[in-house]
């Protein structure tokens, strides 16, 4: 076991709640026509469960079918689903293609917030702030007010004034009804509250007695041990002295037992990993990513995190978490690996806070709940290629995918989500992986052979010698492609040969290998493909990150670069675990892509979308401010280094 001590807080990543309020099923009215409401409630079931892409769907179908101004909600509220599932400029197209004629200022101010929304998420919070003062400066509904104030504090936030956010929630907290929305508010307050550092807290000047008795709490989890008589002490004072306060009752009662909803500071920390076995590289990875976020700001409140080597025995994952909880840890990370977490699982009750690295359908024992699900599966990737495509107006795809268990996964994810969308797989066909051609499986997706063989049996039959050109089928607009660098860089030419250069191809992160590679590359041009901002990004945030932490990682420009950023987002989301799990709307900006947390603790990605051009991966969101990574000096490219 290893340990140090790092810091806790990373303002350069910042949490973004804009537009919460339940995936934004509360702006839809209460009076919509008896024809639309199976309609409606299906569209709240996709938003509850995190699928804004079919919600969105939804909404844009029943526009077509409804009159204004029924029509234009539909049309607005389809935007807003599309923003909060990462498609922005497809969001923007649609509403401005929304026209709203006189007599409808509410619909208006709605459009208007969600452009003000849609400017915060792609980092212009100047015109998202002005759009909003507009908006202020006019008498809003309450439910629509609500929704401005909270873009409000996210902008507070994001300009690093986080009392002033505090204070908005707090007025805010007036405006709501519904007893889930005021949680998810006081989460949110909370969130900003306990990730300020302790001098920061002291030195606030509030004159608001609510959210002075809010700051007061948060001194007392930063003075005091969850369940001390210290801690307990602190707390019947402070009941004492705000008895009217909001947060008394569960919440107070939940500081009090040592358990509320989800901490956002740790004093010890504890991290498994497979450092000495098969995996010991990929391991080490993470630990690195994870130990480069935690030191690169330090702070006096640290947390110290302990590493456990829980070794080459997938079925010790539980040994190792008990000691960790024995030894006093407050927060659990890990085990790395699919058979060691699923051994833990099997074996442990998850009695501390938990971020497990796997996605799994497997019941978790926690009898808190504040367990946690984050990863790199391909299969989430998947139905992200879906969603892109889809949005990208294709409906009919053919699968290609290898014949082992991964690409199975893989296909079998995109095909489901695809069919779910509203698409159709016209066509699937499986490859051997590391073929030095493959001809015969691309013939077979295209419908070549067929071809070919009509042919040959019309030469039998004449019995003579015809001029013969192979057509593909023609009821597909698209390939989806899971390969790897090696095969891929053989099945797109051949897809080109047999005729379908014109079809867009789709792929996971797996088809880069994470370094610039424009001779090999070449063969992969057209390949459209989702990745992390950690590998696609050049500029901005994660072009200063890489700057102060890659430099001698061992691990740059080399696929196990992705596991050093899930190690880095790792560390850095866990003070917005707790806001993230009490909104289903609220992004935090990561190494990894766009988080979110959505049922049963799964942290979703949302990636950045790169093309290959010239064997290089070019960024094909051109609205965002981003400089591709591996487009702005290849001069700087350079191999990667051993990894022994």
């Amino acid at each position: 076991m290893q340990s140090m001590t790092v810091a806790s807080e990373t303002p350069f990543l910042a949490l973004i709640t804009a537009g919460a309020l339940l995936a934004g099923c509360q702006t839809l009215p209460s009076s919509v026509p008896t024809v639309f409401s199976g309609n409606i409630a299906g569209v709240r079931r996709a938003e509850m469960a995190g699928e804004y892409i079919v919600a969105a769907e939804r909404l844009k179908a029943l526009s077509r079918q409804a009159v204004a101004p029924q029509k234009q909600r539909f049309e607005i509220e389809a935007a807003d689903d599309l923003r909060r599932a990462g498609q922005v400029a497809q969001a923007q197209r649609i509403l401005a293609s929304v026209r709203i004629g006189p007599g409808e200022p509410a619909l208006v101010d709605r459009k208007t917030l969600v452009a003000a929304q849609i400017k915060f998420v792609l980092g212009h919070p100047k015109t998202a702030a002005r759009l909003l003062a507009r908006l202020r400066s006019r008498r809003l509904a309450p439910r629509l007010l609500a929704e401005a104030d909270e873009l409000h504090a996210s902008l507070l936030v994001a300009q690093g004034h986080p009392i002033a956010a505090a204070r908005v929630l707090v007025r805010r907290e007036h405006l709501l009804v519904r007893h889930s929305d005021i949680k998810e508010n006081r989460q949110q307050l909370w969130s900003i509250l306990s990730q300020m550092s302790r001098s920061h807290l002291e030195t606030a000047q509030v004159s608001n007695p609510v959210l002075a008795g809010w700051i007061a709490l948060a001194k007392i989890v930063h003075e005091t041990a969850a369940g001390s008589a210290q801690r307990q002490q602190a707390l019947t004072t402070w009941k004492g002295r705000y008895p009217d306060h909001p947060a008394s009752g569960r919440f107070l009662a939940a500081l009090s037992a040592g358990a509320p909803p989800m901490p956002s500071r740790f004093r010890r920390i504890a991290l498994l990993l497979p450092l000495t076995s098969r995996y010991s590289i990929a391991a080490h990875a993470v630990e690195s990513g994870f130990f480069g976020m935690a030191a690169a700001h330090p702070d006096p409140g640290h947390p110290q995190i302990n590493v456990y080597d829980i070794g080459a025995n997938p079925d010790a994952a539980g040994k190792f978490y008990r000691r960790a909880e024995r030894q006093g840890a407050q927060l659990i990370i890990g085990p790395l690996g699919r058979d060691a977490a699923r051994a833990l699982l099997a074996s442990t009750t998850l009695k501390v806070p938990t971020l497990l690295f796997i996605h799994t359908k497997i019941a978790i024992n926690a009898p808190d709940g504040n367990v946690f699900q984050f990863g790199l599966p391909a299969q989430q990737e998947a139905r992200q290629v879906a969603e892109r495509a889809f949005v990208d107006g294709h409906r009919g795809a053919a699968v290609l995918y290898p014949d082992t268990p991964w690409g199975q996964r893989v296909a079998s994810a995109f095909s489901a989500y695809w069919e779910k969308l509203g698409g159709a797989v016209d066509a699937s066909q499986s490859y051997t992986p590391g073929l030095s051609q493959y001809a015969g499986p691309v013939e077979r997706l295209l419908n070549i052979t067929q071809s070919l063989q009509r042919a040959q049996m019309l030469r039998n039959l004449l019995q003579m010698r015809l001029k013969f050109e192979s057509r593909r089928r023609q009821d597909i607009d698209f390939v989806f492609l899971a390969a790897d660098p090696e095969d891929g860089r053989l099945i797109k030419p051949q897809l080109d040969y047999h005729h379908a250069d014109s079809l867009p191809v789709y792929s996971t992160s797996n088809i880069f290998g994470a370094t610039a590679d424009p001779a090999d590359d070449r063969d992969l041009d057209g390949v459209t493909f989702g990745d992390m901002p950690w590998i696609l990004i050049g500029n901005g945030r994660m072009g200063r990150l890489r700057a102060e932490l890659a430099n001698d990682q061992p691990y740059v420009n080399s696929p196990l670069d992705r596991l050093y950023a899930l190690g880095m987002d790792s560390y850095a989301i866990l003070p917005h675990l707790g806001a993230l799990a009490a909104d289903p709307g609220a992004t935090f900006q990561g190494a990894t892509g766009t988080l979110s947390v959505g049922a049963n603790g799964v942290v979703h990605r949302q990636l950045v979308w790169a093309r290959f051009e010239k064997g290089l991966p070019r960024l094909v969101d051109h609205f965002l401010k981003y400089r591709g990574r591996f487009a702005a000096d290849k001069k700087m490219i350079i191999p990667p280094p051993p990894l022994s």
